[in-house]
C-alpha cells in the first residue's frame, strides 16, 4: 500500500504549481529549485532521484495515429488529465508545422495556457542537422523529421501574442544564440531569407551545393516576415526536414555528410535571424506610445 501512496497525492491548483520541463538538449540553468512535477523525455531527462516526475514519449497506436504518452511516477490521476490536454492540440500542431511536432514542442504548447510557474531547460529546438561520418547514407537522422525552424518560429510568435505569465525559458532569453553568432561575421553580407529559398530550389533541381556555398558566409536579415506563416516561409522551412513515410525527397542534402554540414550552417543563420526578429518585435511591443 505504501508504494501506491504517491498516486493518491494531489498537485497544487494550476495557478500555484511549479512545473519543470527538462529536455535532452544543452542545459542553461544550474539549479531548478523544488518543482511540484518534473517532465522528462524518453527516460533521459535527468530525473534520477525525483519521485514526482513524468516521462514523456511520442507513441503510435495500432491505427497508426501518433499520441503523446505520459508514464507517471506519482500524481497518476493528474498525469492522465494533462496527457489528454496535451494530445488535444497535437493534430493542429501537425497541420501548422507540416509534419509531426517534436515531443518537446507538443508538450510545451500543450501546457502553454494552463497557468502556474513553468521552467523549461534543455529545449531550444536547435539540434544539429549535420550527419556523423559513420552514418550510412541510406539512413536519415532522427531529428531530420521535425520542422525545427517552424517550431522556433511558432514559439516566438506565440510568445509575442500570447505570452505565458510565469515561464522561464532560455530559448526566449537567447541562451543558444552565442553559438550561432560565431558563424555570422559582423561584416558579413546581409541577405533576405527569400534568397536562401531561391538557392535551395536551384540546388534541389541540379543536385549540387554550388548555389548554396556563397550563402554560408552571408547573414540572414531579421524581419517580422520571417516569423509569419507565409507560403514562402513554409516552403523554406520544408527544405530543412524530411517527411515520414516518403522514400524520395527533394532535400537530398539531408542524406549527404558534407551537404548536411552546409545545411546545418544555413539553419543556424536562419535561427539567429528568427531570434533577432523576435527580440525586435518584443521590444516594439513593450515600448510605450
Amino acid at each position: 500500500m505504501l508504494a501506491s501512496e504517491p498516486a493518491c497525492a494531489m498537485l497544487p491548483p494550476p495557478h500555484r504549481r511549479y512545473l519543470l520541463i527538462l529536455g535532452n538538449g544543452a542545459a542553461y540553468q544550474r539549479e531548478h529549485g523544488s518543482p511540484d512535477l518534473t517532465f522528462a523525455f524518453n527516460a533521459q531527462g535527468g530525473t534520477h532521484g525525483l519521485r514526482e516526475h513524468i516521462d514523456v514519449q511520442m507513441t503510435r497506436d495500432r491505427l497508426g495515429l501518433y499520441r503523446i504518452s505520459f508514464k507517471a511516477c506519482g500524481f497518476e490521476t493528474e498525469a492522465k488529465e494533462l496527457q489528454a490536454h496535451v494530445n488535444h492540440s497535437l493534430e493542429q500542431q501537425t497541420h501548422a508545422l507540416g509534419c509531426l511536432p517534436s515531443t518537446g514542442y507538443a508538450l510545451l504548447h500543450g501546457l502553454w495556457s494552463l497557468g502556474g510557474r513553468v521552467v523549461v531547460d534543455g529545449i531550444c529546438f536547435n539540434p544539429s542537422l549535420e550527419r556523423p561520418r559513420h552514418l550510412s547514407m541510406r539512413r536519415p537522422l532522427a531529428q531530420a523529421f521535425h520542422n525545427w525552424l517552424g517550431e522556433r518560429r511558432i514559439s516566438f510568435q506565440r510568445w509575442l501574442t500570447e505570452p505565458p505569465s510565469d515561464w522561464t525559458w532560455p530559448m526566449i532569453a537567447g541562451a543558444d544564440i552565442s553559438r550561432l553568432v560565431i558563424s555570422s561575421a559582423g561584416n558579413a553580407q546581409g541577405i533576405h531569407h527569400s534568397e536562401v529559398l531561391d538557392a535551395l530550389r536551384q540546388s534541389s533541381r541540379i543536385a549540387s551545393l554550388a548555389p548554396l556555398a556563397p550563402l554560408v558566409a552571408a547573414k540572414v536579415q531579421p524581419g517580422a516576415d520571417l516569423l509569419a506563416a507565409s507560403t514562402q516561409v513554409l516552403e523554406l522551412e520544408g527544405m530543412f526536414h524530411l517527411q515520414r513515410n516518403q522514400s524520395d525527397t527533394p532535400n537530398w542534402w539531408l542524406y549527404y555528410d558534407d551537404a548536411s554540414a552546409l545545411i546545418d550552417q544555413l539553419a543556424g543563420q536562419l535561427r539567429l535571424a528568427q531570434y533577432l526578429a523576435f527580440r525586435q518585435l518584443l521590444t516594439q511591443r513593450v515600448v510605450p506610445d
